[in-house]
């Protein structure tokens, strides 16, 4: 299938935090249940100080580094959260999940699926044929999709949804592993698709105890973006004209916040990504001075934007290493002063939430 390099989505986005893509993953039928196993709800991730919800999905697993199964479908956790057309029966043969049936058309050398009727996603939208397209879509044409299973879908002529339950999938040529493919979990078209991506956090206290915490985001993206130009000749761009004067963390090796005041220079609201701007770890801006932070290519132009109402964020890429990107993190909280001695109560910037209360927060990456 010809690549479409001017396709954008999610996809476009050099990493993004695990539970991120919690929020966004699962679908089932009307009684809760997946392919796979017990329901996800789309939508939320819970924290508390005990027990779990019923909605809470916990898994302990070694090097889980990412969720997204079109980036890695080899851990347990995907198959998890994600169903596909297909899923791997107890003798490990690929079987029907989201697709009913399906045929194979050795002449023309398609494959047609009948999906399932009536698997929502656990936001209450329907799934559809739109979804199982979206998906394949993503792995033969977007060329920004760095995963190395896209080469598993290069005999992928076309795919089309002739209706809302049936996929209709052509082949270049006959491949005896496509059904094994075809396991590989199916995204949401109406949350992916476009230029924004929505992280949604919940955090419920199901306890009679008063619970006291903090929550923040490390999403990264590239930059330099399509290979061009160095990082030091990027931009940031923030819904401010003014200088942002931010703190830094204490090089002590404790982890905690310094003293240390020092100004980011903000000139028609641009900043220049300058060398050795993370130096000394990262920028942490307090005190709501920017709610819109974008990247900016050198000719000031923004191709990715991060829309927030924390508190505070951090500005952050590796020092030193030539790392390809940079964190825009917003966060409802942050680590202790180091002349901090008091109480959780006293932490600055921390949370709190009473028993059988809810915190939900959100925050936006766009891409321009």
């Amino acid at each position: 299938m010809k690549k479409n390099t001017k396709m954008k989505s999610f996809l476009s986005i050099a990493a993004v935090s695990a539970f991120m893509l919690v929020t966004l993953a699962g679908c089932g039928d009307g009684n809760g249940s997946t392919g796979t196993g017990d329901a996800v709800q789309a939508g939320v991730t819970s924290t508390s100080n005990t027990g779990t919800s019923k909605n809470t999905l916990v898994f302990a697993g070694e090097g889980q580094s990412v969720l997204n199964p079109l980036l890695n479908n080899t851990d347990d956790i995907q198959s998890i959260i994600f169903s596909g057309l297909m899923k791997y029966d107890g003798n490990n043969k690929p079987v029907t999940d989201l697709a009913e049936s399906y045929e194979y058309d050795e002449n023309t050398k398609t494959y047609t699926f009948h999906l399932r009727d009536g698997v929502k996603w656990h936001d209450g939208e329907d799934f559809t044929a739109d979804d199982v397209v979206f998906t394949y879509k993503a792995l033969t044409e977007d060329e920004s999709l760095s995963s190395g299973i896209t080469s598993n879908y290069e005999d992928i002529k076309s795919i089309t949804a002739t209706d809302k339950n049936t996929v209709v999938i052509q082949m270049e040529q006959d491949n005896a592993a496509m059904l094994d493919y075809f396991t590989i979990g199916i995204i949401p078209k109406h949350l992916l698709e476009g230029k924004d991506l929505k992280v949604i956090w919940q955090v419920e206290n199901p306890d009679t105890k008063t619970l006291y915490f903090s929550i923040g985001g490390h999403p990264a993206f590239m930059c330099p973006v399509d290979g061009k130009g160095k990082q030091s000749e990027y931009y940031f761009k923030f819904d401010a004209d003014k200088d942002l004067t931010y703190g830094l963390v204490a090089d002590d090796g404790r982890g905690l916040m310094g003293q240390q005041k020092d100004v980011l220079p903000v000139r028609n609201g641009y900043a220049q990504i300058t060398e050795h701007l993370f130096d000394r770890d990262a920028l942490i801006v307090e005190n709501r001075q920017a709610s819109v932070v974008s990247l900016c290519t050198p000719d000031k132009k923004p191709y990715l934007t991060v829309s927030f109402d924390a508190p505070l964020f951090g500005l952050w890429s590796p020092a030193g290493k030539g790392a390809p990107f940079i964190c825009i993190e917003p966060w409802y909280g942050r680590c202790d002063r180091t002349t901090f001695d008091g109480s959780l109560e006293q932490r600055e910037y921390g949370n709190t939430l009473q028993a059988g209360g809810v915190f939900r927060r959100e925050y936006t990456i766009t891409v321009e």
